[in-house]
C-alpha cells in the first residue's frame, strides 16, 4: 500500500513490482497491489495488461479493485462496468443491496 502513496516517482521498477504482486498467491498482497495502482493512476498505464489478466483469474477477489483500477488508470469505463455487474449479480455479492435482491426485497 505504501508504494501507492509514494506514487510514480519511485519508477518502473515499483510499477514492475506492483504488476507482480497482482499474480501473488494470496488474496490480500494481490488487493493491495491493484489499490496502489488505483491511487497511481495514468502514471501506472504500463500496468494494464496485468491488470486485465488478473480480472479473468478464477477467484480473484479483487476483480472490484482491479476493475477500478483500470478505470482510473486509463480511463475505460467498460471493464469497470462489466465487473460491477458481474459481482452483483454473484450469489456472494457483498454489498446490502444484493441482500435485497435475494430475498425478493
Amino acid at each position: 500500500m505504501a508504494l501507492g502513496e509514494i506514487g510514480i516517482e519511485s519508477g518502473p521498477k515499483m510499477l514492475q513490482a506492483l504488476s507482480d504482486a497482482l499474480q501473488d498467491k494470496t488474496q490480500p498482497v494481490r488487493a493491495v497491489a491493484a489499490e496502489a495502482l488505483t491511487k497511481i493512476g495514468p502514471p501506472a498505464k504500463e500496468t494494464l495488461p496485468a491488470l486485465k489478466q488478473a480480472i479473468d483469474r478464477p477467484f480473484f477477489r479483487a476483480r472490484v479493485q482491479a476493475a477500478l483500477a483500470i478505470w482510473k488508470i486509463s480511463g475505460e469505463t467498460e471493464m469497470a462496468v462489466r465487473v460491477l455487474l458481474e459481482e452483483f449479480e454473484s450469489i456472494n455479492a457483498p454489498w446490502e443491496v444484493a441482500a435485497d435482491r435475494k430475498s425478493g426485497g
